[in-house]
């Protein structure tokens, strides 16, 4: 057994805190704290204090995660994947540009990877 730097999984977990603080701001943003479990409602009473509403920021929401290592029908244990995958649900509002959002997260792989050309 042995300790493994920067592993796949490792890299998205870095990438995963970068996406949820980004987030976090965006819920600031709009008056959300950690405990509002309906956005829709907190959003509604904040907009008679003229504070944002959901379509003027940024939403990003983790969909999948996926790494490891197949044997058969199940997954190695014991075996550290070369490469883990996620995908985002990212919802921008009508006066951001897409390519900032793009060149956000290509910054934000590049940051979290080892090799900074992948």
């Amino acid at each position: 057994s042995r300790f493994i730097d920067h592993t796949a999984v490792g890299q998205l977990i870095e990438l995963r805190q970068k996406a949820m603080a980004f987030r976090q701001g965006q819920r600031a943003a709009l008056g959300l704290d950690d405990h509002s479990n309906c956005a829709h409602a907190v959003v509604a009473a904040n907009m008679k204090k003229n504070k944002k509403q959901l379509g003027d920021v940024t939403s990003l929401n983790i969909t999948t995660l996926e790494a490891g290592v197949n044997a058969g029908d199940s997954y190695s244990y014991n075996c550290v994947p070369p490469v883990a995958r996620c995908s985002t649900d990212v919802r921008i509002p009508p006066n951001t540009k897409p390519q900032m959002i793009a060149d956000m997260l290509d910054m934000w792989c590049k940051e979290c990877s080892s090799d900074p050309s992948q």
